[in-house]
């Protein structure tokens, strides 16, 4: 989040960094079916959020392509990967 916020001024930087985090998270936390949680959220996340902007919701700052910034698709690939952390550890719980 840190990075987004002082990092969309550098799309292309800020799409790097979040990419390489997303290769270190999968070689540090090795998982089943972890990239299919991240291009889930990859191709979804994005989906929505054009659909958003084209429906006059919200805009953004730097849009690159289709009315969304580059690094976007990252970010919500990143979040595919943090929502299956979060529901293994609730649901693991009991």
């Amino acid at each position: 989040i840190v990075a987004m916020g002082f990092g969309w001024m550098w799309p292309v930087k800020l799409t790097g960094f979040l990419a390489l985090f997303a290769l270190w998270m999968g070689w540090w936390d090795k998982r089943k079916n972890d990239l299919q949680w991240y291009a889930m959220g990859f191709c979804l996340g994005p989906f929505i959020d054009i659909v958003g902007v084209y429906g006059g919701s919200w805009q953004y700052g730097a849009p690159f392509v289709i009315g969304i910034p580059l690094w976007l698709p990252f970010a919500y690939g990143l979040s595919g990967l943090l929502l299956r952390r979060l529901s293994e550890g609730w649901i693991g719980r009991k």
